[in-house]
């Protein structure tokens, strides 16, 4: 973290690289990392991360993700690992 996003909400974006944090909804998927695939802007668990590998709660996203990898949480779910590139 950066002097300029200090104390600042970090909002993901499609395409980020990220990392679950602890428990996303109702399952602990701490550590296990994936791809924002989708984010429904007036959802309350807005992001959809298609994770790496498979899981038994895992869902296809409404077709969005690959079966058994999906699932829905909150932006403060997740740390980032790697940005698509950002438009300016």
């Amino acid at each position: 973290m950066n002097d300029e996003t200090y104390g600042q909400k970090i909002l993901l974006e499609v395409g980020d690289r990220v990392e679950a944090i602890g428990y996303v909804g109702r399952i602990h998927l701490g550590g296990k990392r994936g791809v924002v695939k989708y984010i429904d802007s007036g959802g309350s668990r807005p992001v959809l991360v298609e994770f790496s590998k498979p899981f038994d709660e895992g869902h296809d996203g409404t077709g969005r993700c690959k079966p058994g990898h999906g699932w829905w949480g909150e932006h403060e779910d997740f740390k980032v690992i790697k940005t698509k590139k950002r438009r300016k």
